[in-house]
């Protein structure tokens, strides 16, 4: 939704595979809810093309406050298969210690 790409400057979020969906304001906090989506890569074990895994995991990335009230962001991150080896694995890793990579 480009209407909420301000939301990205507010925050200075620079990954520009981070798509912001919603802002719901809660009695207690604010969640951003966004998704996290890369192109498809190769295996890291074997080499060969991994596919998309139909499901995304959510994280809860708690972020500073926004106008006084604890902000979260509620990140769904692509999850992807290697059908040779039947492992899956997620291209990036957005925990509180990296958010450095949000930013």
């Amino acid at each position: 939704m480009e209407p909420l790409h301000f939301i990205t400057k507010l925050l200075e979020i620079k990954d520009p595979n981070i798509q912001i969906m919603d802002v719901v304001n809660r009695d207690t906090h604010k969640e951003i809810i966004a998704k996290l989506d890369y192109k498809v890569p190769s295996c890291p074990d074997c080499g060969s093309q991994m596919k998309k895994y139909d499901f995304q995991k959510p994280s809860k990335i708690p972020y500073l406050e926004t106008t006084g009230m604890p902000t979260r962001i509620l990140l769904r991150k692509r999850r992807f298969k290697c059908y040779h080896r039947s492992k899956m694995m997620q291209d990036t890793n957005c925990h509180p210690k990296s958010l450095s990579a949000l930013r």
